[in-house]
């Protein structure tokens, strides 16, 4: 079974630095935010795929996911 770990924030200033550092170490991402666009810019420079979701304590399942990063 994949594994995959959800970061949501992920477009803010440390959620940012957390995917970048991920795609450097070869781990697999699931980005995760409110802010569609920057969503969309991080997912692209780094490949890993994204999630919007602009709801306040939203949850969402992945299949495979071990993790959620908040």
């Amino acid at each position: 079974m994949k594994e995959n770990i959800i970061l949501y924030g992920a477009t803010g200033y440390s959620g940012s630095l957390i995917a970048r550092e991920a795609k450097k170490s070869g781990l697999k991402l699931i980005l995760a935010g409110r802010n569609e666009k920057k969503l969309h810019i991080l997912s692209k420079e780094t490949g890993f795929p994204c999630k919007l979701n602009d709801l306040p304590g939203f949850t969402f399942s992945v299949t495979g996911s071990k993790l959620k990063i908040i």
